[in-house]
């Protein structure tokens, strides 16, 4: 169901504001008046800059190290379980990344990822930050999946449990563009994976 729907049916509450420093929980003070709602779920609309004036300092603290993001798999601040990123890894393909990120970080809210341990998260950051810095010098905060991207969809999905191979055939699979109607049907592969 798209969220407008879901937003004019009146099961689900839009509002602008800020979260809570620690420990996250359910609680989003949504004013600057400091009103309080409880969430199942907090989606930040942040734009295209990458700052996150919404969140207290220790939480910011925890996600944003050295002027970098500290995002396991571009999605998961290691310190942080039940907060999440969609939209923090830039490719050609952002639409896709996200969608693929979202059901990622959903999987995982559901308690369906088998996640590393946070210090094992946080060596992984620096590993493909140290690898980004040298491979794209251009682009050292680690941000730009670039050519990389179908590698990275592949380990998300891989880490959801579903197939990585997409295509009929592997002259298809590795040598025709790469287009997002390969992943059309995730959310169904998913469901079924639950059953």
């Amino acid at each position: 169901m798209d969220l407008s729907v879901v937003v004019l049916r009146c099961r689900c509450h839009v509002c602008c504001g800020c979260v809570p420093t620690a420990p996250f929980g359910r609680l989003l003070s949504s004013s600057p008046s400091g009103d309080r709602i409880d969430a199942d779920l907090v989606i930040f609309a942040t734009g295209w800059r990458r700052s996150l004036p919404f969140l207290g300092p220790e939480l910011q603290a925890a996600v944003v190290r050295d002027g970098n993001f500290q995002l396991y798999c571009h999605i998961l601040p290691p310190t942080e379980p039940r907060l999440g990123f969609v939209g923090y890894a830039s490719s050609t393909a952002c639409q896709l990344t996200s969608e693929i990120s979202a059901h990622w970080l959903s999987q995982g809210f559901r308690g369906e990822l088998a996640l590393p341990t946070a210090d094992a998260m946080q060596a992984e950051i620096g590993r493909v930050r140290a690898w980004s810095s040298e491979v794209l010098p251009a682009r050292p905060q680690g941000y730009l999946l670039g050519p990389f991207l179908s590698h990275h969809i592949d380990e998300l999905v891989a880490d959801m449990g579903l197939r990585t191979r997409r295509a009929s055939n592997l002259m298809t699979e590795y040598l025709a563009p790469f287009v997002p109607a390969r992943y059309a049907g995730l959310a169904a592969e998913r469901r079924r994976n639950r059953r």
